[in-house]
């Protein structure tokens, strides 16, 4: 689970510059096989008083904590590689700013995660792209009920590459079937 942390002085992001910034992340790691579900990032706009570099309090700065758990560099170059992309994603929402800005990326084990206390399925297992086609499930949901679409009507979907035609209502219902049992699966 990739975990960004923003921690940003005041009127640095907008809610729409946000957003794009939390999806181009998103699409980091999606590009690689992590589920984008897993993907979180956190905005925390300080206040003038609360944050300090050298003492002094900055103007324009955004001090950026990235934690990866359960998933590590397996070489240098590929660490070269993500860090490269992360250059790319921050330097042009940034630097136009004239803003200066910090990150680190800290690795942690995966046996010391936990999702809604259960342990996630092992990187690129079969259950967790199961985990996969839950998400993409409950966002075609979601898309559903903020659209207004009618109970009645029906949709079509690509989960896992292949097409299936639900109703809203068979959609809630597969999704309440599946998340406990994907639950109890992964705890054994």
């Amino acid at each position: 689970m990739p975990l960004w942390v923003i921690a940003h002085t005041p009127t640095t992001f907008s809610s729409e510059e946000k957003k794009e910034l939390a999806r181009a992340i998103m699409t980091l790691y999606a590009k690689v096989g992590i589920p984008a579900f897993y993907v979180n990032v956190q905005f925390s706009e300080m206040a003038p008083t609360n944050m300090y570099i050298g003492g002094e309090t900055p103007e324009r700065f955004a001090g950026i904590a990235i934690h990866h758990i359960a998933r590590a560099f397996d070489s240098d170059t590929s660490k070269t590689k993500f860090l490269d992309k992360v250059d790319s994603i921050l330097t042009p929402r940034l630097k136009p700013k004239n803003m200066n800005w910090e990150y680190f990326i800290q690795q942690a084990p995966g046996d010391t995660w936990r999702m809604n206390g259960i342990v996630p399925p092992q990187p690129g297992s079969e259950l967790e792209s199961g985990f996969d086609v839950i998400s993409q499930l409950k966002k075609e949901i979601c898309e559903m009920n903020s659209s207004g679409e009618s109970s009645s009507m029906e949709k079509d979907c690509f989960l896992g590459g292949t097409r299936y035609t639900f109703s809203p209502q068979s959609m809630r219902d597969l999704l309440a079937y599946s998340v406990p049992l994907l639950s109890t699966l992964c705890k054994s």
